[in-house]
């Protein structure tokens, strides 16, 4: 993805391994959270090339199949994570690309119907699950200790992204000062400081501003997200399978 946005091989090559070791990767690799956030990066890529509209048909197919191994990973969360991040890169990208508003338009519904199609080649897993999800409690209860408000993260633990091992570390040392949240989850943003400053240099300076606000515009939104920012978490609290 990120050779196919303009970027040079150095510099694309460790946002990669960034990307492949960061905190959520490594922390979450023996659940099936990995399973589905591959298609983050694969999602982005394919839907560079649709706007480009170079090998549309091509790219819609194998978007298509991306979406459907995905939905096999067994972790709805994720893929809706994913989902939500692909619907805010397209609103970033498709006012820059500077088509009409009927190219716009169909683009989206290309990719809409994509991702339906996805969704039904992995049928034979997703109807069962949505035959099951009725019937959880948690969503029958809106119980927040079991999705919503009680899943965020606080504000003062941003700081784990540059020092993951501030208030512990459970697998070391078996010493962690926060029992009431997940460890792993905590530091799952964490890449190293180094990624964090090189990674906010590259999406200030990039000269294309569409790329520029989609990337500081996806990170300000996922922050938000992640760590309880008003209105945008109680709204993120009522989606049932975030």
């Amino acid at each position: 993805y990120l050779r196919s946005v303009g970027i040079r091989s150095l510099p694309a090559t460790i946002g990669t391994l960034a990307f492949a070791f960061g905190g959520y990767n490594i922390g979450w690799l023996c659940w099936p959270q990995t399973n589905a956030i591959f298609f983050l990066p694969l999602s982005f890529f394919l839907l560079e090339k649709i706007l480009a509209g170079a090998q549309t048909m091509r790219s819609l197919c194998f978007f298509s199949i991306g979406a459907g191994v995905a939905c096999l990973g067994g972790h709805p969360e994720s893929l809706t994570q994913v989902a939500f991040a692909d619907v805010l890169y397209l609103c970033g990208r498709l006012p820059g690309s500077r088509m009409g508003w009927k190219r716009a338009s169909i683009i989206v519904l290309q990719v809409a119907l994509a991702g339906l199609m996805g969704i039904l080649l992995a049928g034979i897993q997703v109807f069962p699950f949505l035959e099951y999800l009725v019937h959880s409690e948690a969503i029958m209860r809106a119980d927040p200790a079991c999705h919503g408000e009680g899943q965020f993260l606080r504000s003062f633990q941003a700081a784990v992204n540059l020092m993951p091992d501030l208030f512990g570390n459970r697998v070391i040392t078996g010493k962690y000062f926060l029992p009431e949240r997940n460890y792993i989850e905590a530091v799952g943003g964490y890449a190293g400081m180094a990624m964090l400053i090189l990674a906010f240099l590259g999406a200030v300076s990039v000269k294309e501003k569409s790329y520029r606000l989609c990337w500081i515009g996806l990170s300000i939104v996922t922050l938000a997200t992640a760590y309880q920012a008003p209105m945008i978490s109680s709204v993120v609290a009522r989606i049932p399978f975030l």
